[in-house]
């Protein structure tokens, strides 16, 4: 006669979700209750917080008996044996990413080549959102004959605390992600030189982070000016002289 005492933890395996029963043989709760079901291995955390959740989905596939689903968490890998195509996924983080993963079966095996899935979670939406990217004033993107005296410019962006601002010509930084406040330009007079193409970045930001999404402008400077000679004047003769001496010897 075998008895498992009330508060010890229990194991029941099988292929349906969930697998973990929550009391014993004589129906006494049991605490510490942890589905592992039967290709899982010991360790795995159920993620806590039910109250934040996503519904995976998957498209069934044919001759299938059943799917292990994998799924990266933070610190924990969780793995799931179900004969269903969905499985909510509870206690996910915001701005989080995830990969998963799911493997069908069947009496003769599992599938080969099953590929890893990422997701990335939204933004704790109580906690704010970084701004939104900016837009390039002066010069606009790729335009060309840039003057050497330009200073660069760009849109205000709402929520934005301020800027940084880079500028590379060739892969050397010749502003490096320099915080330039609410400003809206700046001179780079002194930075230029001829015929060259230059790239630029400006980077939005707030207390709840970097504008995500920012891109990269380029621009090319004016041609070097050719400067040809002024045309030269008499001093002797004059235009027009008459009566001109002729020297001998």
């Amino acid at each position: 006669d075998y008895h498992i005492m009330e508060g010890s933890s229990a194991i029941n395996r099988g292929i349906e979700y969930p697998n973990a029963r929550t009391s014993d043989f004589d129906d006494n709760p049991i605490s510490g209750v942890r589905d592992i079901g039967p290709y899982e291995y010991n360790g795995v955390i159920i993620p806590p917080d039910p109250t934040k959740y996503i519904v995976l989905e998957w498209a069934p596939v044919n001759n299938v008996d059943g799917y292990t689903l994998e799924v990266g968490l933070p610190t924990e890998k969780l793995i799931v044996d179900t004969v269903d195509t969905f499985f909510k996924l509870e206690g996910v983080e915001y701005d989080t990413t995830y990969t998963w993963k799911v493997v069908p079966y069947n009496q003769h095996g599992e599938a080969v080549n099953c590929p890893t899935w990422t997701f990335k979670t939204v933004v704790d939406p109580n906690k704010g959102t970084p701004p939104q990217p900016t837009t390039p004033v002066n010069p606009f993107n790729n335009q060309t004959n840039v003057s050497l005296t330009s200073s660069l410019v760009w849109n205000s962006v709402n929520d934005a605390d301020g800027y940084r601002l880079s500028l590379w010509y060739n892969g050397t930084a010749i502003i490096d992600d320099f915080d330039f406040g609410n400003n809206l330009t700046t001179d780079i007079s002194g930075h230029l030189s001829y015929a060259k193409e230059y790239v630029w970045r400006v980077t939005p930001y707030n207390s709840f982070g970097d504008a995500q999404g920012v891109v990269d402008w380029k621009f090319t400077t004016e041609p070097e000016p050719i400067v040809l000679p002024e045309p030269t004047t008499p001093i002797y003769p004059l235009d027009g002289d008459t009566n001109v001496n002729i020297q001998i010897g």
